[in-house]
């Protein structure tokens, strides 16, 4: 037995050594090519199920892609969330004016139908006290107040129902409306934010040169002017004029006190 490393998994296996003399070669030729081409097959195709492809030029461009748009994405997840913010406002005060609504019919229609009842048990009662006359005139009173009552809750319901569909339409619309406006808005900005990145990379690139050239310039003439006055201050004191000749700005071939 003999120890051995395969080249391309790294595995440490075993291996014998044999006498190929022994084995006819048809069978030998046949066995052996056969085998150690489906073992070399078995570890291609393992190896390159394994490893990953990892194109880097994609990669590259998208990383870049999502540094040069990040202040575009913000834009947009802000506009999107005020759209959203909106639209829940808008919903809940229609929601809001709805119930309100609904809860007014309701009550008016239970005030109705309790005077009713109370007009037509008093009436009926005065009719029995007072008599038939008075009965007939308590029903027929007790009749009028009981449809007048459910003709009041009957419309009063009708009522609600109506503003309350009214108010589900009116929110299904600001609902609409404002989420079509967060997206516009958000589609205006992120265009607006992509071109004005564009615009101000452009101007760098153009202004970069133009500056750096501007600048040597201005320092060469800074350099220049320097030199002058340098050779200037050397002349004068290099000069058999006096300085405070000059400081005074007299005419030195008239002034007393200064000598040529």
């Amino acid at each position: 037995m003999k120890e051995h490393v395969h080249e391309t998994t790294g595995q440490i296996g075993w291996s014998t050594t044999i006498d190929y003399s022994r084995i006819p070669k048809v069978f030998h030729k046949r066995y052996w090519s056969t085998t150690m081409h489906n073992a070399r097959a078995g570890v291609r195709n393992r190896i390159e199920k394994n490893t990953p492809k990892i194109d880097n030029a994609k990669k590259n461009v998208r990383k870049s892609f999502r540094i040069i748009c990040k202040p575009g994405r913000k834009c947009v997840i802000n506009a999107r969330r005020s759209s959203r913010w909106a639209a829940q406002y808008a919903g809940n005060s229609c929601r809001y004016v709805g119930k309100t609504w609904m809860n007014t019919g309701r009550y008016l229609s239970r005030t109705s139908s309790d005077a009713g009842r109370y007009v037509g048990n008093t009436t009926y009662g005065a009719g029995r006290y007072m008599g038939r006359s008075s009965m007939r005139a308590g029903r027929y009173l007790g009749r009028a107040s009981r449809a007048t009552g459910r003709f009041l809750r009957k419309s009063s319901c009708t009522a609600g129902s109506y503003l309350s569909r009214g108010s589900r339409s009116l929110y299904q619309t600001l609902r609409s409306f404002s989420i079509r406006s967060g997206r516009y808005v958000s589609n205006k900005v992120s265009s607006a934010s992509f071109i004005a990145m564009a615009r101000a990379r452009e101007a760098s690139y153009v202004s970069g040169p133009y500056y750096a050239r501007k600048f040597k310039s201005d320092c060469r003439t800074k350099i220049n002017n320097s030199r002058v006055a340098r050779t200037l201050n050397d002349m004068i004191e290099n000069s058999r004029i006096p300085k405070a000749c000059h400081d005074r700005n007299c005419d030195c071939d008239v002034c007393p006190t200064h000598e040529l």
